[in-house]
Formats: structure tokens, C-alpha cells, sequence
């Protein structure tokens, strides 16, 4: 049995294709920041736009990053092909679980996959963040329309609190990072079936990794100086993931070591963090329509 309270079940329709679902587009961008030698670069992402999509209104927005063995599609899938997670999008909107919002599949990775390379693929994720504020969000934000009035450091802060970030595996790391090194530009988190190293890959699983983690997510927290309500984590995996045990642990870190974080065991109950575990669940992206479920119809409430 799982140690906290259950998920709310993904209705079974939630996973069968409807007409008139959103659209997924290719969206090319350029980027300077994704190395410390500012190497000019053309990347692409996925971004999947809600059905009736328009100018005319604003939209919230998810960025997510896949794990170290999944890739692009991971999300979306691509502009032909509609992925369980998308059709899981469309239900949602359709049936007003959540607001219309944008959806930006992104990958961390240059040409080259480092797909089994986990100490390669864990150096980029702790640059990303560079190439995400830096020309990921400016320009996706320039095309399509979010809250963000323009899309200058100061404007993206401005609306903060319409914009989430997301990842499995080394995603969720990718998550925490983000956490790290951009929360003057989200609000809300959810991090799916991995913890936070703190020193990279060499601290994965080591011996005193999360009591670290949690001081230094604490310190974070403190550093941008929000309140307790200025942002919101949805912590989740299941008890058969190979990513329980690590991530279990820096929740238990964060309750024990820190200040800045208050738990809620749901959603009647204030708070900045949430954890949830899945009984069964191991790990597979199987389970991440059920998490965007769980997930999503808690963000963009404050």
C-alpha cells in the first residue's frame, strides 16, 4: 500500500483519441547558451496547442523534458502521431478538468542523444537552464500566445505564476534543476520518478545526497525570497519505480531539514509541496497521463 493518499483515477476514456483534439507543431528555435562556448545552434521543439486555439487569448504553459532513455515525442508525440499523454490533454480541456493551456516538448540535448549515458546526460540537464531562459521561453513565447506581456526577464517573471515545468526520470531532475536556477520564471513543478543530485551523477544514491538537496532546494526557496504560497511542487512516482526509494528519501529531507517548504496532504489544505506514490507503478511512462491528471488540475490556482 502506498504511504500517502491515493491518485484520483484517470477515467478509462481518457486514453481513446477524440475528434478535434488540440494540434502538435514543429517549432525551430536558435540558441547560443546551450555550452559554455555559446556555439550557435538549431534545436527544435514540440508544441501542442489546445483546441480553438487563438491570439486573442491567453494561455497558461507546461515545459517538459523527457527522461535519459526517452526523447521528444516522450510528451506529444510528433505533428502525425498523438501520444497517450496528449490524448489524456485533450480529455482534460474537453471536459474542463483544466484550462486550455500550451504544452512545449523540449529536449536538453544537442545532435547527439546520451540516451544510457547518465553522467553525460545529467551535466547537460544542469546547463539547461540556461538554454531554457535564455532562448527556449523567449522564443516560444514570442510565437504563441501566453500570458507573458513580452518575453524580457522581467516579463517572464511578471507571469510566473501562469507557467509549469515538468519531466520523468532525468526530467524530474531536469524539474528540480529548474527549481534551482529558474524560479523567478515558474511557479509550479512536477517532477515524475526522480530526485535531485546534487553534485551530478557522481552523488546519485550516495550516502547524505537528499538531507544535501533538501538544504540546498531550502536555500533556493529563500534566496528568491517568495512566500509560502509563490510556488507549488507535485512531487510523484510509484512504489515499484526504481526512483522511489531516492525520491522518498528527499521528501523525507524536506520535511525534516527545511523552512520554506509546507506539505498539504491535499487540495483543501495550504501548502507548496505535495507527494503522492502510486501502488504498482514502476517505471514507465505508462504512468504519466495519470500523473498530468493528478498533476495539472492543481496548477495555476494562486
Amino acid at each position: 500500500m502506498s504511504e500517502t493518499k491515493p491518485f484520483n483515477r484517470l477515467p478509462q476514456d481518457y486514453l481513446t483519441p477524440i475528434p478535434n483534439g488540440g494540434r502538435v507543431v514543429r517549432f525551430e528555435y536558435d540558441t547560443n547558451t546551450y555550452d559554455e562556448a555559446a556555439t550557435p545552434l538549431q534545436k527544435f521543439c514540440y508544441v501542442y496547442l489546445p483546441q480553438g486555439y487563438t491570439e486573442e487569448k491567453h494561455y497558461n504553459i507546461l515545459y517538459a523534458v523527457h527522461g535519459g532513455e526517452g526523447n521528444i515525442e516522450a510528451y506529444l508525440g510528433n505533428c502525425e502521431t498523438a501520444s497517450p499523454i496528449r490524448i489524456a490533454l485533450d480529455h482534460m480541456i474537453a471536459n474542463c478538468d483544466i484550462e486550455p493551456l500550451i504544452v512545449v516538448s523540449a529536449t536538453y540535448y544537442n545532435q547527439t542523444s546520451l540516451a544510457g549515458n547518465v553522467g553525460g546526460a545529467a551535466d547537460i540537464i544542469y546547463h539547461f537552464h540556461n538554454e531554457l531562459a535564455g532562448d527556449l521561453m523567449p522564443s516560444v513565447e514570442s510565437a504563441f500566445s501566453t500570458y507573458a506581456e513580452d518575453v524580457t526577464p522581467a516579463g517572464l517573471e511578471k507571469s510566473r505564476r501562469h507557467r509549469a515545468f515538468t519531466g520523468f526520470s532525468m526530467g524530474s531532475l531536469a524539474t528540480w534543476v529548474t527549481f534551482l536556477n529558474n524560479l523567478d520564471a515558474f511557479a509550479y513543478f512536477l517532477p515524475m520518478s526522480g530526485d535531485l543530485w546534487v553534485n551530478g551523477a557522481r552523488d546519485r544514491g550516495t550516502p547524505g545526497n537528499a538531507e544535501a538537496a533538501a538544504d540546498l532546494l531550502d536555500a533556493n526557496a529563500a534566496k528568491y525570497g517568495y512566500a509560502n504560497d509563490d510556488f507549488f511542487i507535485y512531487a510523484v512516482t510509484g512504489d515499484e519505480d526504481i526512483a522511489y526509494q531516492p525520491m522518498k528519501g528527499l521528501i523525507q529531507a524536506i520535511r525534516d531539514r527545511t523552512h520554506n517548504f509546507a506539505f498539504a496532504e491535499d487540495a483543501a489544505e495550504s501548502g507548496n509541496i505535495r507527494w503522492r506514490v502510486e501502488p504498482g507503478a514502476y517505471h514507465s511512462y505508462e504512468f504519466v497521463p495519470l500523473y498530468f491528471y493528478n498533476g495539472l488540475m492543481e496548477f495555476f490556482k494562486k
